[in-house]
C-alpha cells in the first residue's frame, strides 16, 4: 500500500480515532526527543561546551531524562584541575524533579526537588603574596572575559519567581589545600537542606505560617570537620529585598589545622585549641543600607596553646565571651562578660626585648602585602576613618583568673627566673565612650630564683581603684607585702660585692596620676629583718630588725617628698679592715671596665673645638637646671633604737676590734629648705662603758651642706687601741684614758673645727718590733705634752674647703694632730720657750772660742730653760758639747804659743792686748819669738827679714823701708808662721767640748732639772 493510500485511509477513520492517533504521535515524539535524543545530545555536547567555557576538562558519565516524571539525572559530573587529571569538582548524582502541576496551579516555575548527592570540591591556594592565585582563578578569569551582558541591565533586572519544594545536598566533601603553607583542611561531611523555597517569599509572611512543620525558605546546613567538630547554620532567607536570619553554631572546631594558613604572617604557631560559637543573627537590606544584628552570642576558646618551633609558650584554659549583642543601626556592641581562665605565658627578656614580641610581629612580606593591597587613597585615610567611627562597645565585666607568667630575664642579670602567678584582674563596666571611670581590682603573687621558676610566692601585690580614660587619669590604692629582697640579688651583683641574705619589704598606700594632673602618693613602707653580708669575705655588713617609714607624701607638681617618721630598730653596721688593708666597704663597688670604655668614647667623641667660655657656660646652665629639678624633702623624725656598730682591723700585728652599742636618739626636722637645720641628738657607748654623744644641727640636703655638731667621748680606755699603738707607735699602752670633745661647723663649704683632746695618765708599755711604727720619739712627745698632773690637754683648730678635691675630714684632723706632735718632737725647745713666754733659742748655749766658762748671755739662756723644765717634770735634757775645729783650734794654738813665749823669755805676763801686731821688736819676748821661729820653721831670721822687705817694696823696689817698720813686719810674719806650726790634738778639742757640757749640766741640775727625766738634746757651741 502506498503512503498516499495510507493517509487517505486514515482520513476516513472516525474523528476520535484520528485525534487519539495525533496525540499518541505527539507524545511519542516528545518522549523520543526528551527521553532519548536530548540526553544523548547533552551527554555528547555539554562537556565540550563547558570545557570551552572553563578551559578545563569536563566530563559527564550519563544524562538521563524521564519525560513522564519530568526528572533529570546527571551522573558523575566532573571538572578536572587545570593541567592535571585530578578532580576539581565532582557530583556523583544531580537530580532535578520539575513540578508540572504545581507550576500550572501557581503559574510559577516550580521544582519538586533538587538533589545533589556526594558532591566533592577541591579548593587550593597556589601562590600567596600580592598575586594570590587559586585553582579556580583561571575559571573566573575566563568567565569574566566571556561575560558580555550589560552591567546596568543586570543591576536593574528583577529576581525571577521560582519555587523549589525541597533542595537537598548530602554526602558532600570539601578539601582545601594551601600550597603556600602546605596545609590541607578537609570537611568530610557536608549536608544542606532547604524547604519550600520561594524567591519572592517575604519573611514577614513566613513567620505567620506557624502551623506548618517547617517554615518557607528555611535552610539547614550541617558541616563536619575532619577533627570531629561541627558547623551548623539554620534559619530563613528572603531574596528581595535580601534578608536572612537564623543561628550559627560551631562546636569543637580544632584551630590547630587552620593555623598554618597564617605561617606567612607571623612566626607563632597555634598548636592546640578548640572553638565553640553560637549566635542568633539577622541580616536585612533596607532603604538605608544593610543592617546586621546578633544576639545571645557565645564564644568560647578552650585549651589554647601557642608555640614556637620547639615548645608551647602561651596556653589558655578558656576564653569566654558571653551574651554579646550587636546592632549596626545603633552602632553598638554589648557584651555581658569576658572571662579568661588560667592563661600561662613563658617568655624570655634579653637585650633584644621580649621574644614573644618577635613571635607576633608581622613578617616583612605580610606587612608589605597588606600595605600594597590598600588603594592609595585608603592608605592615607584609614586612620581618619577609624577616628570618625561612632561605634560603641559596652563590656559589663572583664575577668582574668589564675594567670601565670614566667619570664627568664637576662637583660640586666646573668639569668633570673621570675614568675608572676595567681594573677587575677577584674573590672567593672567598660564603655568605649569612657564617660564613666573603669573600676578594677588586681591581685598577683611574684617570685624569683636564679636556678628555676619558683613554686612558692616571695611577694604579693594587690591594687584596687579606677581609671578615667577620658581624663587620662588613674587613682588607686595598693599594697605590696612579704616581698623578699634577696630576689633582687642578681641585679646587685654587677655593681656591688654584697649579698642581700634576708629582708622582707612592704609598701602600701594610694596614688593618683594623670597626663594633665600631678602624681600624688601617700602611704607607708617597711623593711624587716634586713641582712646584708659582704660578698667577698661573707661577713655581716648591714642589718636591722625593722625599718618603719610612716606618713610618706609625694607631690610631683611641687616635686616634694615628705615623711613623718623613720624608725630604725636595732640597726647594725660592720666595718672591717682585712690583712691586705682592703676594707669590706671599699670593695663593695664593682669596678666596671665598661665605664672606662664609655668615658674613653665620650672623650673621643667630644668636640675639642668648643671654646672654653662656651663649655663653662654650658656647665653653669646644666648646674642651674639640676638645681631647679632638685626634689624638696622633709623628714619629721628619724629615730634609732638600740643601734650598734662594729669595727675590726686585721691589718695590725694584733687584730683590733671595737664597737658602739646601745646607740639611741633621733634626728628631727630634716628638710631641704635653705636656712633650716635638723636637730641631732644621739647617744651610745664604746664597748659598753665609754659614753659617746653627738648633738647639734645638720642639713645634708641643701646645695651646700650645713652642720654645727658637737661630738664627745668621755673616759675611753686607751688600752683598747693597743693593736694600733703597737703597730704604728712602736709601743703598747699600759694605761690611759681618752676624753674627746669636738665641734665642727660647716657653712658655704667652709669647715671650721675646734677639737679638744684630753689624755689622762698616758703610760707607754713595752716596745714592739713593728716595721710600720713611726720614727718620732713618742716618749719625748709625751714628756713634752704631759703636765705635772699627768694630763695631756690639746686644743686643735682645723679648717678646710670642701670644694678642694683633696679635702677629707679625717685628713685635716690627723694632719693637725700630727703637726702638733711633729712640732713638739722636732722643736721641743720652742715648746718649752712658749711655756715661759720666751722667744729665745733654748737649745743652744754659746761659749767664747777656746773657752768652757759660762758668760752672761749663756747664764741667761740656761736660767730660762731651767724655768721651763720645771713645768715638764718628766723631761730632762741631754747636753751635747761641741767645738769649732777652726776657730777653737786657732784660739788654742795661740794660747799655746803665748805660753811658750813666756817660758823662753822668763817673763810672767805678756803685754796687754798681746797679739801678732803688738809683739815687741826688741827685748826678751822678741828674742824668744826669733828662737821659736828658727826651731819650729827651720828658717833663718835674716832670710825672713829680706822676704818681708821684698813684700813691702812690691810696688817700688827702690823704696826705703824704715827699720822699725821692717822689724814690726818681721815679728808679725814670724808670729803667724810659728802659730801655724802648732797642732792641736783632737782630744784637746774633745776635752773643751766636754768641759762646756759639764758647765751647762751643772748649772741646770743646780736649778731644779730632773736628771732622770726623758732627755732632749741641747747643744753648747761657740
Amino acid at each position: 500500500m502506498s503512503l498516499r493510500n495510507l493517509f487517505s485511509a486514515f482520513r476516513k477513520q472516525p474523528k476520535w480515532l484520528r485525534i487519539s492517533t495525533y496525540l499518541l504521535s505527539v507524545y511519542f515524539i516528545y518522549a523520543l526527543i526528551l527521553g532519548l535524543l536530548t540526553p544523548l545530545i547533552l551527554q555528547s555536547q555539554l562537556p565540550q561546551i563547558l570545557s570551552d567555557k572553563f578551559q578545563r576538562v569536563v566530563s559527564i558519565e550519563k544524562v538521563r531524562i524521564n519525560p513522564f516524571l519530568l526528572r533529570v539525572r546527571v551522573s558523575n559530573f566532573v571538572i578536572e584541575e587545570d593541567k592535571s587529571d585530578e578532580l576539581f569538582v565532582k557530583v556523583s548524582l544531580l537530580e532535578v524533579d520539575a513540578g508540572f502541576w504545581q507550576t500550572l496551579i501557581h503559574l510559577t516555575p516550580t521544582l519538586e526537588s533538587l538533589s545533589i548527592k556526594e558532591p566533592y570540591v577541591h579548593l587550593a591556594r597556589l601562590t600567596g603574596g600580592e598575586q594570590t592565585q587559586f585553582n579556580f582563578s583561571d575559571i573566573l578569569e575566563n568567565l569574566s572575559n566571556d561575560n558580555s551582558q550589560d552591567e546596568t541591565t543586570k543591576k536593574d533586572s528583577e529576581i525571577p519567581h521560582l519555587r523549589v519544594s525541597n533542595m537537598v545536598l548530602a554526602g558532600g566533601q570539601i578539601l582545601f589545600s594551601d600550597d603556600v603553607s602546605a596545609t590541607n583542611i578537609a570537611f568530610p561531611n557536608l549536608a544542606f537542606d532547604v524547604t519550600d523555597f520561594d524567591t519572592l517569599a517575604a519573611l514577614s509572611t513566613v513567620t505567620q505560617q506557624q502551623d506548618k512543620v517547617t517554615a518557607d525558605n528555611h535552610y539547614d546546613v550541617q558541616i563536619e570537620t575532619a577533627e570531629g567538630g561541627t558547623i551548623g547554620f539554620a534559619g530563613q532567607v528572603q531574596l528581595a529585598p535580601f534578608e536572612i536570619k537564623g543561628n550559627i553554631a560551631l562546636s569543637a572546631i580544632a584551630l590547630a589545622p587552620i593555623w598554618p594558613l597564617s605561617d606567612d604572617l607571623i612566626e607563632a604557631q597555634l598548636t592546640d585549641g578548640l572553638l565553640a560559637f553560637y549566635a542568633n543573627y539577622h541580616l536585612s537590606e533596607g532603604s538605608e543600607g544593610i543592617r546586621f544584628r546578633a544576639n545571645d552570642t557565645q564564644l568560647s576558646l578552650s585549651n589554647l596553646a601557642i608555640s614556637d618551633s620547639t615548645k608551647p609558650r602561651i596556653t589558655v584554659a578558656q576564653v569566654s565571651i558571653n551574651n554579646l549583642n550587636l546592632d549596626t543601626d545603633s552602632e553598638q556592641i554589648d557584651v555581658a562578660e569576658i572571662i579568661i581562665n588560667q592563661p600561662w605565658i613563658d617568655t624570655n627578656f634579653d637585650k633584644q626585648g621580649l621574644d614573644l614580641q618577635a613571635m607576633f610581629m608581622p613578617s616583612t612580606s605580610a606587612t608589605s602585602t597588606q600595605a600594597n593591597a590598600l588603594p592609595p587613597q585608603e592608605k592615607g585615610s584609614s586612620q581618619n576613618q577609624g577616628e570618625e567611627s561612632n561605634w560603641r562597645v559596652i563590656l559589663q565585666s572583664f575577668a582574668l583568673n589564675g594567670g601565670d607568667i614566667q619570664v627568664k630575664e637576662t637583660l640586666v642579670s646573668e639569668g633570673m627566673f621570675w614568675r608572676v602567678f595567681d594573677f587575677n584582674i577584674a573590672t567593672g563596666m567598660v564603655d568605649t565612650k569612657f564617660e564613666v571611670p573603669i573600676e578594677f581590682n588586681l591581685g598577683l603573687a611574684v617570685g624569683g630564683d636564679v636556678t628555676s621558676y619558683p613554686e612558692m610566692a616571695s611577694g604579693y601585690f594587690n591594687s584596687e581603684g579606677e581609671v578615667n580614660v577620658s581624663a587620662e587619669q588613674i587613682s588607686a590604692g595598693f599594697e605590696m607585702k612579704q616581698f623578699a629582697l634577696n630576689q633582687l640579688q642578681s641585679y646587685l651583683l654587677p655593681y656591688v660585692n654584697a649579698t642581700v641574705q634576708d629582708g622582707i619589704a612592704a609598701l602600701s598606700g594610694s596614688f593618683e596620676a594623670g597626663s594633665s594632673s600631678p602624681i600624688t602618693f601617700s602611704g607607708e613602707a617597711n623593711i624587716a629583718n634586713l641582712k646584708v653580708i659582704d660578698g667577698l669575705q661573707q661577713q655581716p655588713l648591714l642589718k636591722w630588725q625593722d625599718l618603719n617609714i610612716q606618713g610618706i607624701q609625694y607631690q610631683s607638681m611641687e616635686n616634694q617628698l615628705s615623711i613623718q617618721t623613720v624608725v630604725f630598730d636595732q640597726p647594725f653596721s660592720k666595718f672591717i679592715i682585712y690583712q691586705d688593708k682592703q676594707t669590706n666597704i671599699g670593695d663593695i663597688l664593682v669596678e666596671s671596665a665598661s665605664n672606662d670604655a664609655d668615658s674613653t668614647a665620650e672623650t673621643e667623641d667630644s668636640p675639642s673645638s668648643i671654646p672654653a667660655p662656651q663649655i663653662e657656660a654650658d656647665e653653669q646652665q646644666n648646674a642651674e637646671n639640676v638645681q631647679s629639678n632638685l626634689m624638696a624633702i622633709q623628714i619629721g623624725d628619724i629615730t634609732i633604737n638600740d643601734g650598734s656598730a662594729y669595727f675590726e682591723d686585721n691589718s695590725l700585728k694584733a687584730p683590733f676590734a671595737a664597737g658602739i652599742e646601745t646607740l639611741n636618739g633621733n634626728i628631727t626636722s630634716l628638710s631641704s629648705t635653705p636656712g633650716t637645720a635638723a636637730n641631732v641628738d644621739l647617744m651610745g657607748k664604746i664597748d659598753g662603758y665609754a659614753p659617746v654623744l653627738l648633738k647639734g644641727e645638720v642639713n645634708p640636703l641643701i646645695e651646700q651642706m650645713y652642720l654645727d655638731l658637737n661630738f664627745s667621748v668621755d673616759g675611753a680606755e686607751l688600752t683598747f687601741v693597743n693593736p694600733y699603738s703597737g703597730t704604728y707607735m712602736g709601743h703598747f699602752i699600759d694605761k690611759g684614758l681618752l676624753s674627746l670633745n669636738v665641734n665642727y661647723q660647716l657653712e658655704n663649704n667652709q669647715l671650721v673645727g675646734d677639737n679638744q683632746l684630753v689624755i689622762d695618765q698616758l703610760t707607754l708599755g713595752r716596745k714592739t718590733n713593728s716595721d710600720q711604727a713611726v720614727s718620732l720619739p713618742l716618749s719625748l712627745a709625751i714628756a713634752l705634752l704631759q703636765d705635772s698632773n699627768g694630763v695631756i690637754d690639746l686644743g686643735m683648730e682645723v679648717s678646710g674647703d670642701l670644694n678642694n678635691p683633696s679635702f677629707g675630714f679625717g685628713s685635716i684632723i690627723f694632719k693637725a694632730l700630727g703637726n702638733i706632735i711633729t712640732k713638739a718632737v722636732t722643736a721641743p725647745f720652742s715648746l718649752l720657750a712658749n711655756l715661759v713666754g720666751s722667744e729665745d733659742e733654748l737649745n743652744k748655749v754659746l761659749f767664747t772660742d777656746g773657752s768652757a766658762e759660762l758668760d752672761e748671755s749663756a747664764t741667761k739662756t740656761l736660767t730660762t730653760l731651767a724655768e721651763a723644765l720645771a713645768k715638764r717634770p718628766g723631761l730632762s735634757v741631754d747636753i751635747e758639747g761641741t767645738v769649732n775645729e777652726v776657730s777653737d783650734a786657732y784660739e788654742l794654738a795661740e794660747q799655746k804659743l803665748q805660753k811658750q813665749l813666756l817660758e823662753l823669755s822668763n817673763q810672767t805676763v805678756l803685754p796687754e792686748n798681746f797679739g801678732p801686731s803688738t809683739v815687741p821688736i826688741s827685748g826678751p819676748i822678741a828674742e824668744a819669738l826669733k828662737t821659736l821661729f828658727t826651731t819650729s820653721t827651720k828658717q833663718d831670721v835674716e832670710e825672713q827679714r829680706q822676704l818681708v822687705k821684698a813684700k813691702l817694696q812690691t810696688q817700688d823696689s827702690e823704696k826705703v823701708i824704715p827699720a822699725e817698720e821692717l822689724e814690726q813686719g818681721l815679728m808679725i810674719a814670724m808670729y803667724n808662721q810659728v802659730r801655724s806650726t802648732i797642732e792641736i790634738p783632737r782630744h784637746e778639742l774633745a776635752k773643751l767640748a766636754e768641759d762646756r757640757a759639764k758647765s751647762v749640766k751643772l748649772f741646770l741640775t743646780s736649778n731644779g732639772m730632773n736628771p732622770t727625766g726623758y732627755f732632749c738634746s741641747i747643744v753648747v757651741n761657740t
